[in-house]
């Protein structure tokens, strides 16, 4: 069984863990979203071309923002990269009616990451997908893993931190 889009948030935080965000600090949540756009950009740019990278990119912003208005200080340069996010998010740079804590910027980091990797699930499926982010990130869970993941979020094979 491929990936669902209930595993896209676990997916994503193990993508930014392993660009080593800390799960308690909002700055390195955001300084490890963009280092996971940059290398999405990298990797994808050169099989589907920068248009094609850029497209997905701009469709999850917009997406993204319906919820986390503070994204709308965020833009997407020409050749696909991501600039603004960290600023945007940590009130370097927010728009005025747009201001949110340190949290929620976080959290609309990983919105826009979810966004962006279940557009890849819809145009080519769960399998490829994770097939391609476990060729840049190699430590992701498996295919089989990743379909098999018995709550939201949960990646079997990784043990749940005590509580």
């Amino acid at each position: 069984m491929g990936m669902t889009p209930t595993d896209l948030p676990g997916l994503v935080r193990e993508m930014l863990a392993c660009e080593g965000a800390e799960a308690q600090d909002p700055r390195s949540m955001m300084m490890a979203a963009e280092r996971v756009f940059e290398k999405l950009r990298a990797y994808l740019s050169q099989r589907v071309g920068r248009d094609g990278f850029r497209t997905i990119l701009v469709r999850a912003l917009n997406l993204a923002k319906s919820r986390f208005p503070y994204l709308g200080a965020v833009r997407v340069e020409a050749d696909g990269t991501l600039e603004g996010l960290s600023e945007a998010g940590l009130g370097d740079r927010q728009e005025p009616g747009n201001e949110t804590g340190p949290e929620e910027a976080a959290e609309g980091a990983i919105d826009l990451i979810s966004h962006f990797v279940g557009l890849l699930v819809a145009f080519i499926g769960g399998d490829l997908t994770l097939r391609i982010l476990r060729t840049i990130w190699s430590t992701l869970p498996s295919n089989d893993e990743a379909g098999n993941a018995s709550h939201p979020g949960e990646m079997p094979g990784r043990e749940q931190e005590a509580t």
